[in-house]
């Protein structure tokens, strides 16, 4: 973001548009069956469907249940704060 630009993150889409950003976007609920279980499938009623977007297939996607977690990285530990200010 440039000097002087505003953050998207704190004015609201129209006031965005009205700065002249992102005039083909909009916002609203995509209607997703249930993500807090995390089925992320698009209800028929989806206003998403309604633009023309075009579901795909969501398994396959992200880490196999049989991977091997000692591949990644370990967090690092957190820091000792109980001192701090001593």
């Amino acid at each position: 973001m440039r000097r002087g630009e505003k953050d998207p993150g704190e004015v609201g889409l129209a006031q965005w548009q009205a700065a002249g950003y992102d005039p083909n976007s909009i916002f609203g609920d995509p209607l997703f069956v249930d993500p807090l279980k995390l089925d992320f499938r698009l209800k028929p009623e989806s206003p998403a469907l309604k633009l023309g977007f075009k579901p795909f297939p969501l398994d396959g996607w992200g880490l196999p249940a049989d991977f091997r977690k000692d591949w990644l990285d370990p967090l690092p530990p957190e820091p000792d704060l109980s001192a701090a200010g001593r």
